[in-house]
């Protein structure tokens, strides 16, 4: 629970279908665990964000716990259409978006 004043932050960066599709720590912290959660990818363009309630909740996606100087950190890449498929360099066994019939180099 959120005791009385504290505050928790949020940041939603899109990444068009142009950009750049690598994400980075945006912050120093300690990994701790993590959960991966199957689900569709559904563009995650701001207009389709409007338009489908939950739009975040549905699509598959990685959520990374930890902590750093401030306390608890939780970082969750989210796919989409065309950019579904996520790898990590601290677990090389996960990896998203992948169908039971895919071949895993």
């Amino acid at each position: 629970p959120l005791q009385r004043g504290t505050q928790r932050l949020f940041c939603i960066i899109y990444l068009a279908p142009g950009d750049y599709h690598r994400f980075h720590s945006p912050a120093t912290w300690r990994l701790c665990s993590y959960t991966h959660i199957s689900g569709h990818l559904y563009s995650v363009h701001p207009l389709a964000v409007k338009w489908l309630t939950g739009l975040f909740c549905l699509n598959e996606r990685v959520v990374l716990k930890g902590k750093w100087q401030f306390g608890k950190f939780i970082y969750a890449p989210v796919g989409a259409t065309n950019v579904g498929s996520m790898a990590f360099v601290f677990d090389k066994k996960l990896h998203t978006n992948i169908q039971e019939d895919d071949v895993l180099l």
